[in-house]
């Protein structure tokens, strides 16, 4: 059956409307994307905008990971400024994180992510004074692991069972709690050296070789203790 011409025009005026309203669509959704996409790609950090977060209970990885993507960073850090953000209960590794936003830590960052370093040491037994052990210490946000294989020297710890960190003479010394099988908790003493320890014929220490690594592990030791 043959269409007139009223008919034929209603029927394109519809197919006109109709992809009218398509275009009108794609076209709100790709500025609402397109301005979702620039707001967050110009955020600005300041302050205020981490007290917010943290009271929003934000987890300190995140946060920590929208200060370095940010764009702008405005932070007051004076004394004024850190007494109002420990005021607002932010962690000290948010502090650190905005304190050093030029220049991210990989290796924090790595650690925020969930992920564990390894470091290379050197372990003196208590059995054996003067007899060096290869060995390395793991660290995560939960958890310090010695690892010194073929002997039973080595532990894990939780992070918050981490007390004194410091370091002297190449050496690393730690006051940790460990548990015992009995599931009673002890104070520990460790103490680690710098992998280019060695020991001469004697037994006599040898630091001649050794590097700054045991003091690069404080900062890091106390990084991990503030994390919940």
């Amino acid at each position: 059956m043959k269409k007139n011409g009223m008919e034929i025009m209603s029927n394109n005026y519809k197919l006109a409307l109709t992809i009218l309203m398509v275009v009108t669509l794609f076209t709100s959704v790709f500025l609402t994307v397109s301005s979702f996409a620039q707001d967050s790609g110009s955020s600005k950090m300041t302050n205020d905008k981490i007290m917010e977060l943290v009271s929003a209970g934000i987890s300190e990885a995140i946060i920590i990971q929208s200060i370095q993507n940010a764009n702008v960073k405005e932070f007051d850090l004076s004394p004024n400024g850190l007494i109002s953000l420990k005021k607002a209960k932010v962690p000290d590794s948010v502090i650190l994180a905005m304190q050093g936003t030029d220049k991210p830590d990989p290796i924090r960052s790595s650690i925020l992510n969930g992920e564990t370093v390894t470091f290379p040491i050197k372990y003196i037994g208590w059995r054996q004074h003067n007899i060096l052990h290869n060995g390395t210490l793991s660290i995560s946000k939960f958890a310090v692991v010695l690892n010194v294989p073929n002997t039973d020297y080595g532990f894990k710890v939780p992070t918050n069972k981490i007390f004194t960190v410091e370091s002297k003479n190449f050496q690393l010394h730690m006051s940790i709690n460990l548990v015992d099988a009995f599931g009673r908790e002890y104070g520990h003493q460790v103490y680690l050296w710098d992998p280019g320890v060695s020991t001469n014929r004697n037994g006599q220490i040898n630091v001649s070789m050794c590097g700054d690594s045991m003091d690069k592990l404080v900062p890091l030791l106390e990084f991990v203790k503030k994390l919940k």
